[in-house]
């Protein structure tokens, strides 16, 4: 049984209501399956054939094999794998993908989601929403982790967070999960927030930031 009500708060269903979307999967081929925790619900280089989203439990994205694995991040119900990379000429998966926790997943081949997308346009629409803002993000994430140095990558996250107006904001993530969105360690990224602080470029308290100056941000990240 397929909680409609819940997979219509994935990005890819969003302003669906689950009684039109529970048709819709009436007239489609899917099925659902499970993996245990710690498992390999795929590789990197795995063709991409069809698309999964989480039922329930979560997900990690990684790269890398042995003691050089990087984390790229979680996934939770109710998400899509990879979705981005369904269509075009190399449709596999970037990253290996491994169950945190029990995870369910529903399965549609590429053939069933174009028809649903046929069916639905709001799916459509939310699907190519969904790749645009996917293609936006790991844009960003690229330019963060080819920097070379901590503090240019914390200046040049600031500055994208803050956009135009933002002088004070919370973080919206943790250091945590900042260390592993930059792709560094969590020591190194405190103490360059603490530098910052202490150069009275910034004003940090937990998760709260406020940028006292501008401008020596914008230097630091274009060093």
């Amino acid at each position: 049984m397929i909680n409609f009500e819940l997979i219509c708060k994935s990005p890819l269903f969003k302003s669906v209501q689950p009684t039109i979307l529970e048709k819709n999967f009436e007239n489609l081929h899917y099925r659902t399956v499970k993996f245990e925790k710690d498992e390999y619900i795929a590789y990197q280089g795995d063709e991409l054939d069809g698309i999964r989203f989480i039922l329930s439990g979560s997900v990690r994205a990684e790269m890398g094999s042995g003691d050089k694995i990087t984390k790229i991040e979680d996934l939770r119900a109710p998400r899509a794998l990879a979705p981005s990379f369904l269509f075009g000429a190399e449709n596999f998966y970037p990253v290996n993908v491994v169950a945190n926790e029990p995870v369910k997943l529903l399965c549609l081949s590429k053939d069933e989601f174009i028809k649903l997308m046929q069916m639905n346009k709001t799916v459509l629409s939310n699907y190519l929403d969904a790749v645009s803002s996917r293609t936006q993000f790991l844009a960003k994430r690229i330019k963060l982790i080819s920097l070379r140095t901590i503090r240019q990558k914390i200046a040049t996250y600031l500055l994208d967070v803050a956009g135009e107006n933002l002088i004070s904001f919370d973080l919206p993530m943790t250091q945590t999960k900042l260390a592993e969105y930059f792709a560094v360690a969590r020591p190194p990224l405190t103490r360059g927030f603490a530098e910052l602080a202490k150069e009275n470029i910034i004003k940090i308290n937990a998760r709260t930031v406020r940028i006292l100056d501008k401008q020596a941000l914008i230097n630091i990240a274009n060093e």
